[in-house]
C-alpha cells in the first residue's frame, strides 16, 4: 500500500483593468491540485459593458518572479467571454495573468 503526504498549492488569481474604458476579468478556482486540468473564465467589456467579440487574449503565469507565456491564446466570443483551460505540473504559488493588447473594437 502506498501512503501519499498530504498537499495543497495556492492559486492567485488576477483581475486587470485595462486603459480607456476597456475591462477584462479573470476567473475561477485559487486552489487546484496538480496535474489536474482546470477552466479559467473571463470576459472583455468595452464603452458600456458591452462584451467585445473576436479579440485574442493572452495568457500567462508567474511562479518565483519569472512570466512564462502558455502556448495558445484564447478568442473572445459573441458577447466578449472567453475560457482557457490549464493544468499545472508542479506545486507552487502561481499567478495567473490574462491580457488583451487593446485595439478598436
Amino acid at each position: 500500500m502506498t501512503v501519499y503526504s498530504a498537499v495543497s498549492t495556492t492559486l492567485n488569481v488576477t483581475v486587470t483593468e485595462l486603459s480607456g474604458t476597456a475591462m477584462l476579468t479573470l476567473t475561477g478556482p485559487s486552489t487546484v491540485a496538480e496535474d489536474t486540468t482546470y477552466t479559467y473564465t473571463g470576459k472583455l467589456t468595452g464603452v458600456g459593458g458591452v462584451g467585445l467579440a473576436g479579440k485574442s487574449i493572452t495568457m500567462s503565469y508567474t511562479m518565483g518572479g519569472s512570466e512564462i507565456a502558455f502556448p495558445t491564446s484564447a478568442t473572445t466570443d459573441a458577447s466578449g467571454n472567453y475560457s482557457y483551460s490549464v493544468s499545472f505540473a508542479n506545486p507552487g504559488i502561481y499567478v495567473l495573468i490574462a491580457r488583451w493588447a487593446g485595439g478598436s473594437a
